[in-house]
């Protein structure tokens, strides 16, 4: 058997660093439509983009630093209240 806590429902088409990178992505911005607060890890490569996101979206980060696992970052951010 084997560690299953970790694999795919559906395996991406492309295996392109990019292709993932884009999907974490979107993962993020449809999170960002229904939550008023995201505590998570995200890539590195992604985190200019993520940035840049959050500051369009009107949403506040409250926390951005590296994970202790490299290559990741952890970000804490909230919805503005209007």
């Amino acid at each position: 058997m084997g560690d299953d806590t970790h694999k795919l429902v559906c395996p991406f088409l492309d295996s392109s660093p990019e292709y993932a990178r884009g999907v974490e992505f979107g993962i993020l911005f449809e999170r960002m439509k229904f939550e008023e607060e995201i505590i998570d890890l995200f890539l590195m490569e992604n985190q200019d983009q993520i940035l840049l996101l959050v500051n369009r979206l009107g949403w506040t980060v409250d926390t951005c630093t590296d994970a202790s696992t490299p290559g990741w970052f952890s970000i804490s951010m909230r919805r503005e209240r209007k």
